[in-house]
C-alpha cells in the first residue's frame, strides 16, 4: 500500500472531476480530495495500527498494551497541525510543501521497513500471529467503540461551525477544536493518566454549564469561545477515555482501530453531509451535547440528590422567570444571587458529615464570601452595574474589580453545587440537596447576568456614555 500510494505523489490537485458543480459542491471536493491525496493519505493514516500490532508481537515486557503508542501517535498529529499555520505555511510554497511531503513519506516508509525489520529479528524467533485469548468482542461492545468515537467527531466539526459562524468569523479558527480533539487522544490513552480520568468525570458537568452559559454571551466572544472549547474539550474527553477503558487486549486491537475509525468516519458524515440535508438550521447541535454523558461509567447509584437539587433548580428558575415578566433583570438576578449564596451555605453546613472536614470549611468559606459580594453588590448596584449608552446601543457593564470577583466566587460555588450533586447520598438530609439546587441555578442565572454585562476590567468603557 505504501508503494503503490507513493506513484500519485507529490501531492496535487487532480483535475479529472473538472470544474466544481455549483449543485453538488460537497461530493465534487470529496472526489477531488480522494484523487489528489486519498491513496497516501490512508496509507500514512493506517500505520499507526499496523505498528502497533507489530510491537504486541516483539515479546517485550510492556508488549501486551501497546496503545499508550496511540498517544504518540496522536501527539505526532497534534504537532503536525500547529506547525502547519505557524511554520510550514508561511515559509514554504504549494510546490515545495508537496517536495516535502513527497520526501517526508519516502522517510516513513524507511521508518517502518526498518520497525518491520527490528519486530521480526528482536528476541531471538520470528513473532507469531497472536492467538485470540478471550472470546470475540460482541455486536453491542462493537457499537458503543463506533458511538464513542462519532460523538467527538461530530461535536468538533459542529463547535468548528458555530464559533465561525455565530460566534468570531477568524482565519484558521478550525485549528483550536481540532488541536483539542486530538489532544484528548493522547491524554486519553496516555499511560498512568487515570487521576486524569477522575478529574475528568469532575470536570465534565461544570464544563457543560459554562457550556449552557455561553449561549447568552455572543457579545463577549472570548467568553462564548471559551465556554464553548471547554465543554467541547471535556465531553470529548470523556468518549475517549470511554474508548480507552474498554480496549480489547492487544490480539483484538486491529479490529477495535476498525470500528474507532469507522465510528470517526460516521461522525463526522452525519455532521458535515447528512444534517444539513435533514435540517433547515442547526437544530441537532444542541443534542449532540447531551450525548457524551453516555459514555460516562455506569454505577449503581439512582443519583437522589441530583433529582432533589433539580427539582429545586426547577422551582428557583419558575420563579425567576415569573419575576423576570413584570422586573427587569438585574435586580431579582441579584436578589436571588443573595438567597442562592445563603443556600449554599446551607449546603455546606449540612451536608454529609463523611465526606473530609477541610471541603466542607473551604465550601462554607466560598459560599460565605459570595453571598457578602452579592449583598455588597445589591446595595450598590448603581455604582457597580453601570448602564452604557453609544448611540442608539445601551448595555449594563460591570465594573472592575467588583464584576471579576463575583464572577470568580459564582463560578466556584457552581463547581462545588455542581460536584455535590452527582454524589451519593449517604444520609436522609434532603434539606442540603435542596440548597444544593438553589445554589445551582442561582449562580448560573449570576454568571449569565454577568457574560451578558461584560466586565469593565479598565474601570471605565471608552467611547461611551454613562447615564
Amino acid at each position: 500500500m505504501l508503494l503503490t500510494a507513493w506513484f500519485v505523489l507529490p501531492v496535487h490537485v487532480n483535475t479529472l472531476l473538472g470544474e466544481p458543480s455549483s449543485e453538488h459542491p460537497v461530493w465534487w471536493l470529496i472526489g477531488v480530495l480522494t484523487l489528489s491525496v486519498g491513496a497516501p493519505f490512508a496509507a500514512a493514516s493506517a500505520t499507526a495500527p499496523l505498528l502497533q500490532a507489530w510491537y504486541a508481537r516483539t515479546g517485550r515486557a510492556d508488549a501486551s498494551d501497546p496503545y499508550y503508542l496511540y498517544a504518540a501517535s496522536n501527539l505526532g498529529s497534534f504537532a503536525g497541525l500547529l506547525a502547519y499555520p505557524a511554520i510550514i505555511e508561511p515559509l514554504l510554497g504549494a510546490h515545495a510543501q508537496g517536495a516535502a511531503w513527497s520526501v517526508g513519506y519516502v522517510l516513513v516508509g524507511g521508518l517502518i521497513a526498518l520497525a518491520a525489520a527490528t519486530a521480526v529479528t528482536s528476541h531471538g524467533e520470528t513473532p507469531k500471529p497472536l492467538e485470540h485469548t478471550g472470546p470475540a468482542p460482541s455486536w453491542r461492545e462493537r457499537g458503543y467503540w463506533i458511538a464513542a468515537a462519532a460523538i467527538p467527531s461530530a461535536l468538533s466539526l459542529g463547535v468548528t461551525l458555530h464559533i465561525s459562524t455565530d460566534v468570531a468569523s477568524a482565519p484558521m479558527l478550525w485549528v483550536i477544536p481540532l488541536a483539542l480533539y486530538l489532544l484528548t487522544f493522547v491524554i486519553a490513552f496516555a499511560r498512568n493518566n487515570e487521576w486524569m480520568d477522575s478529574g475528568t468525570l469532575f470536570m465534565h458537568p461544570i464544563a457543560l454549564a459554562l457550556l449552557l452559559m455561553s449561549y447568552y454571551s455572543s457579545g463577549n466572544w472570548v467568553g462564548s469561545i471559551t465556554g464553548i472549547l471547554g465543554g467541547f474539550f471535556f465531553s470529548a474527553l470523556i468518549c475517549h477515555f470511554a474508548l480507552s477503558r474498554s480496549r480489547p487486549s492487544a490480539d483484538r486491537l486491529t479490529e477495535f482501530y476498525l470500528f474507532v475509525s469507522l465510528g470517526g468516519v460516521l461522525g463526522g458524515v452525519f455532521a458535515a453531509l447528512a444534517a444539513p440535508l435533514i435540517f433547515n438550521n442547526v437544530y441537532e447541535y444542541p443534542w449532540r451535547w447531551r450525548l457524551p454523558a453516555f459514555s460516562r461509567p455506569r454505577e449503581q447509584n439512582d443519583m437522589p440528590r441530583l433529582i432533589d437539587a433539580s427539582f429545586a433548580a426547577a422551582v428557583l428558575m419558575a420563579i425567576s422567570a415569573a419575576i423576570l415578566l413584570f422586573r427587569m433583570p438585574l435586580d431579582p438576578t441579584i436578589i436571588i444571587g443573595a438567597l442562592g449564596g445563603a443556600a449554599a451555605m446551607v449546603a455546606a453546613g449540612w451536608s454529609d458529615e463523611s465526606r473530609p472536614p477541610l471541603y466542607r470549611y473551604i465550601f462554607l468559606a466560598v459560599a460565605a464570601v459570595h453571598s457578602l459580594l452579592v449583598i455588597y453588590t445589591a446595595f450598590n448596584l448603581g455604582d457597580i452595574f453601570v448602564t452604557a449608552v453609544s448611540g442608539e446601543l445601551e448595555q449594563t457593564v460591570a465594573h472592575a474589580p467588583w464584576g471579576a470577583l463575583l464572577m470568580a466566587s459564582s463560578f466556584v460555588v457552581l463547581a462545588f453545587a455542581v460536584h455535590g450533586t452527582v454524589l451519593p447520598r449517604k444520609d436522609n438530609r434532603r434539606i442540603a440537596d435542596w440548597a444544593l439546587g438553589w445554589a445551582l441555578a442561582s449562580t448560573v442565572g449570576m454568571l449569565v447576568l454577568l457574560i451578558r454585562a461584560g466586565v469593565d476590567r479598565a474601570g471605565g468603557v471608552r467611547d461611551y456614555l454613562y447615564r
